[in-house]
């Protein structure tokens, strides 16, 4: 799959939440190519001959445009990604992607999205590209409190009606709990309307978010016998495969799986939760 390594132009950036940022850059070699769950490595140090911090930063494509513009939303957590949320249009940072293997999908099955935390960056990117076949998701997000749950207007556009579902574990929106609550609620609606029949494969969850969360979904998913995809997050060097940093330990004994080359996208039954 091609991949480019760039110097981008900011585009924008601003804070729809506390310690959350929106990056745009016009990169339009990446957005041509780019896959939902696909990740960039960003440069947070572009024009530093001190090169501090060293390594970049691995980022999940949050969305694309049509006009080339690559969106990656991200909290602020470390010197990385703080000196990221500095940036101001007309500033450029070098930008390596898209890298890794994202979601996939077939238009004869329906879609699950669940996304906790930061895991909702990647989903909104494939929303849109499950919209756009005619066969938009559910969508199910959940975070701590309803100021971390950002941009759900657009979430909203690229599903079904009533098909959009929010979980915050102080009760400020939706539902007082945890996605996973929600899934299993729409799960057992889903099983009770078509009477119990087997449609195994009929429904697909793909996920995104802390690994307790995944971990529980993947569960869930499991005792149904519905298939699942998670997006693995891991600290990583090189993005590429060659540092053999973002190692996941693999189901069954067989190894490892590298986040940056295997996933980050990968099927849950194949991590060792």
């Amino acid at each position: 799959m091609p991949r480019v390594d760039i110097n981008a132009p900011v585009l924008d950036q601003t804070s729809p939440a506390r310690d959350i940022f929106l990056l745009s850059v016009a990169a339009p070699g990446i957005a041509q190519s780019a896959q939902p769950g696909q990740f960039c490595m960003l440069d947070a140090v572009e024009g530093n001959n001190l090169h501090d911090p060293l390594l970049r930063r691995p980022l999940s494509i949050h969305n694309v445009t049509a006009n080339g513009t690559v969106e990656f939303l991200y909290r602020k957590t470390g010197r990385g990604t703080a000196l990221l949320s500095q940036l101001k249009p007309g500033r450029k940072l070098k930008i390596l992607g898209p890298l890794g293997n994202g979601f996939t999908w077939d238009s004869s099955k329906s879609y699950i999205l669940v996304g906790g935390g930061m895991g909702i960056a990647p989903l909104l990117f494939l929303a849109g590209e499950l919209h756009k076949t005619g066969n938009p998701p559910v969508i199910i997000l959940g975070a701590a409190t309803e100021s971390d749950l950002v941009r759900i207007d657009l979430f909203q556009a690229r599903t079904m009606e009533q098909g959009f579902f929010t979980a915050t574990e102080d009760g400020s929106l939706g539902h007082h709990g945890l996605v996973t609550e929600v899934l299993v609620s729409l799960l057992d609606q889903q099983a009770h309307q078509t009477g119990g029949a087997d449609r195994r494969g009929a429904t697909v969850v793909l996920t995104c978010g802390p690994f307790p969360m995944m971990r529980a979904v993947a569960a869930i998913c499991r005792e149904r016998g519905i298939p699942c995809q998670v997006s693995l997050e891991a600290h990583m060097a090189c993005g590429s495969g060659l540092c053999l940093g973002c190692a996941v330990e693999s189901e069954h004994d067989a190894g490892y799986i590298h986040v940056c080359r295997e996933g980050p996208v990968v099927d849950a039954e194949k991590v060792q939760w």
